[in-house]
Parts: C-alpha cells; sequence; structure tokens
C-alpha cells in the first residue's frame, strides 16, 4: 500500500513539474537569451562556417499567369528552419519550457530575397511577424506571401500550351560560404493547394544551386539559390467555348 501511494505521489509531482512553467520563467528566458545577443551576427560558432538555411515551400494557389507580360502571380507559404546556438537552454532553468515565440526583428534571420521579381517587392520575410524557437537552439519561421515574379513565356503551342515557371530566393548580403541555403522536399508541398480554372498544374520541383557573380576569387564570390519550379498545362476549354460563339455567329450572319 505504502508503494502504491509513492508511485501516485510521483506521478503527481511529475505532472505538477511539466506544467510548472509561468510568466516569470517566460521572462527569465526572453531576459537571458537577449543578453548580449547581436542581430547582426551570423549564429555560427566557427565564422568561417556557413549556416544552413532549410527552405520549404507551399503553394496555396495560382492567382495570375500574363503571357503578354510574361509573369506569374501566386500565393504560398516559406517554412525556413537553421541553429541558432545562443538561442538554446535548459528546459529544467524555466519551468520546463522547450519552446518559445519572439518578433522575428528580435533575433538573426535570413533576409531571402527574390531573384526576378515582377513588381517592387523582392523581400521574403517579414519584420512584424514571428518566428518560433526550441530549447535546442532551432529557429522555425513560416510566412505567407504573395509572390509576382518574372516568367519565361512558351506560346509555340498556344492555346494548348505547357508553361514552367521558375522562382529563385537567395540569401541578402550573404555568400554561400556564410549562408547555404537548402532543401527540405525535392518538390514543392501541394497540401494547401487550390486548382485554377484556367491552368492545371502538372509537377513541380525544389532545386539548389550556386551561382558565381564575377568576382577573380569563385569560391567567395558564390552565393547559394533556392528555386521552386511549376509546371502548367493550360485548360483550353474557354479558348474553344469563345471560338465555337464566335463560329456560330457567323454562320448565322
Amino acid at each position: 500500500m505504502m508503494a502504491f501511494m509513492i508511485i501516485i505521489l510521483l506521478a503527481l509531482l511529475a505532472g505538477k513539474e511539466v506544467g510548472a512553467a509561468n510568466v516569470s520563467d517566460t521572462q527569465n528566458l526572453l531576459t537571458d537569451l537577449s543578453q548580449d545577443y547581436n542581430v547582426n551576427i551570423r549564429p555560427a560558432v566557427d565564422q568561417l562556417s556557413p549556416v544552413n538555411v532549410s527552405l520549404q515551400m507551399y503553394l496555396k494557389s495560382i492567382m495570375e499567369f500574363d503571357e503578354v507580360q510574361g509573369s506569374i502571380s501566386y500565393t504560398a507559404g516559406f517554412l525556413m528552419i537553421w541553429e541558432d546556438y545562443r538561442l538554446g537552454w535548459d528546459p529544467l532553468r524555466y519551468g520546463g519550457l522547450t519552446k518559445l515565440t519572439v518578433p522575428l526583428k528580435q533575433i538573426w534571420f535570413p533576409e531571402l530575397i527574390l531573384v526576378s521579381p515582377a513588381t517592387d517587392r523582392t523581400y521574403l520575410a517579414n519584420t512584424q511577424s514571428k518566428a518560433r524557437i526550441w530549447s535546442g537552439g532551432e529557429v522555425e519561421y513560416l510566412e505567407g506571401v504573395m509572390i509576382e515574379s518574372t516568367c519565361d513565356v512558351n506560346v509555340k503551342y498556344y492555346p494548348f500550351d505547357l508553361q514552367s515557371c521558375n522562382t529563385s530566393f537567395m540569401a541578402l548580403g550573404y555568400y554561400q560560404t556564410e549562408v547555404y541555403l537548402m532543401r527540405r522536399t525535392e518538390s514543392i508541398d501541394l497540401t494547401l493547394y487550390h486548382g485554377n480554372s484556367m491552368w492545371t498544374l502538372e509537377s513541380t520541383s525544389v532545386s539548389v544551386a550556386d551561382i558565381s557573380t564575377g568576382s577573380r576569387n569563385k569560391k567567395c564570390s558564390s552565393h547559394s539559390i533556392c528555386a521552386g519550379s511549376r509546371s502548367m498545362q493550360s485548360l483550353p476549354f474557354f479558348y474553344q467555348f469563345y471560338f465555337l460563339v464566335l463560329l456560330m455567329r457567323l454562320c448565322f450572319c
């Protein structure tokens, strides 16, 4: 009986410890993490080594494909994950806290830009957004955006054309020896995707590459690029419909 009571007591104490985190624990953690933290320094113990940034793309919808202007606009989500050793902590010292949400502008983050924008908006991140930090130092940042990018148009078989649009991103101000972009998957995640009445999505892919800026020292002037590709087949129903309507009108004139 005594052994049973001890087991019950230990279980209650364990349950209390798990849910023991309070406002003071969170405040103390925020204070400790921000002490001597510099957002301008890359989170690499060896400053001669790159920070690896893992990127996942989620396609939500294709808003418009302009064959005349050679551009595509779509809504998407982008998940970026990287390690920041300065943002790690021992959960036991802070009431069992294992994760924390902070404003993005309060920590270092990779400023990704759109390489081939069709508008003035080139930045992927929004400094007013939040980032999630885990006790092991892993940082997760998820952002929903509307992308407007240029696209090489092929109208050889119009209106039965197949278009392939690439959207590339790079870390602003960093060479690939400082920030290296990595893909989490080989294709764009379509879990949230809603179809388009004019185009059907045939396939997607995600690739990474290094490009040189033309400097003499190619190793130091190479930039890491992450690109998402979408292959779309046009749905010619509307063109066929309007063609038939026009043909019928001509026949009855």
